[in-house]
């Protein structure tokens, strides 16, 4: 009887502390996404309002990684991806800008890496040509990642 309370004490806290931490992931979740959308809010009502838009408003989200990937989807549902910069279109600043959107994930890093920079390009030749690229980033925080290069591979210092 004793083993059977145990082991109910110990389910209970188990399934509180699993709770709690979904609770903490979504909340983290929403916040970056009220982040997110703050930093794109003024264009985003000028695109749907289908005002003019100027170069450099849409490069000054455009060059941030996090918001790359969610500026090009914004612009394609109002088919007006012709106005993203060309040189920020290519298949590299793509795959940063995923590994970057990665890593604000809670569960991960938790937020964009202060440095990140390729390393190189894998080429896989299989029914069709695979490019794979291979980053490396640091972040000041948290204290784990601090001062030491990580790559996108197994998060192991490089």
């Amino acid at each position: 009887m004793t083993a059977f309370i145990i082991f109910l004490c110990l389910a209970s806290i188990i399934v509180i502390v699993l709770i709690a931490r979904d609770v903490y992931v979504r909340w983290r979740l929403q916040v970056l996404i009220i982040a997110k959308y703050g930093a794109m809010k003024e264009m985003l009502d000028q695109i749907t309002s289908s005002s003019t838009i100027s170069e450099q408003e849409i490069r000054a989200i455009a060059i941030v990684p996090s918001l790359r990937i969610a500026l090009y989807r914004a612009l394609e549902a109002y088919s007006r991806q012709g106005l993203f910069p060309n040189d920020l279109y290519t298949e590299e600043k793509g795959a940063e800008s995923y590994l970057v959107n990665w890593l604000e994930f809670p569960t991960e890093l938790g937020k964009s890496p202060d440095e990140i920079l390729l390393m190189k390009v894998v080429t896989l030749e299989l029914h069709l040509r695979i490019h794979y690229y291979v980053f490396k980033f640091r972040a000041a925080a948290p204290r784990w990642a601090k001062k030491i290069w990580l790559d996108d591979r197994c998060l192991w210092p490089v």
